[in-house]
């Protein structure tokens, strides 16, 4: 703002813009506010996130579902994996991502490293059988509106139609059957290329 502050009332003067906005004008983007958990992310990058999991979110979120339901043997494991970020979705290397984080190494890990498995494996089942319902359940309620959505545009693509039928009918009117589909669409375009 080019004014001069004596001592320290440059402080309390807070309304004027700063250098990076007057001198960078459009490429100014101003300073990030911090969301809900701090980080100042945008919330449009936020809310695409929140749209869809990457396999390796959801496969963390059926951990931590998991590891709620999982029965007392297996519990305190479940509990420690769900505090892991990359645990493996296949088999073989969660195995031995198991043998290595969880220290379950000799013959009696092999029977709770099984039963882990088989818990992740059945919870993982039980989402995807809910989140299919869900996506059927979104589908069946969007369906009607597409349906409406679809019988507008042909409704006013006929009376496009009859409106040139009736144009054609004055160019000839010595013409006295319907005009084929070819004559009725050359007409539809004459009259949107005059529109």
């Amino acid at each position: 703002c080019s004014q001069s502050f004596p001592g320290d009332e440059y402080r309390s003067h807070t309304s004027c813009i700063s250098e990076a906005e007057r001198y960078e004008k459009t490429i100014y983007r101003g300073a990030r506010k911090l969301d809900d958990s701090g980080t100042g992310h945008r919330q449009q990058q936020q809310q695409h996130k929140a749209k869809k999991l990457t396999p390796q979110e959801a496969w963390q979120q059926t951990i931590e579902i998991a590891a709620e339901s999982a029965p007392s043997s297996i519990k305190s494991y479940m509990d420690q994996l769900s505090g892991c970020d990359n645990v493996p979705r296949k088999e073989k290397q969660f195995r031995n991502f198991t043998v290595n984080s969880l220290r379950l190494k000799g013959p009696s890990a092999e029977k709770i490293k099984d039963e882990i498995w088989k818990h992740l494996s059945k919870v993982r089942e039980d989402e995807k059988q809910k989140r299919e319902e869900a996506q059927k359940k979104q589908q069946s309620s969007q369906q009607p509106k597409d349906a409406k959505k679809e019988a507008e545009p042909t409704s006013i693509s006929d009376d496009d139609k009859s409106s040139n039928n009736v144009a054609k009918e004055d160019e000839s009117p010595s013409s006295s059957s319907m005009p084929s589909e070819k004559e009725v669409t050359k007409a539809v375009k004459k009259a949107l290329k005059k529109a």
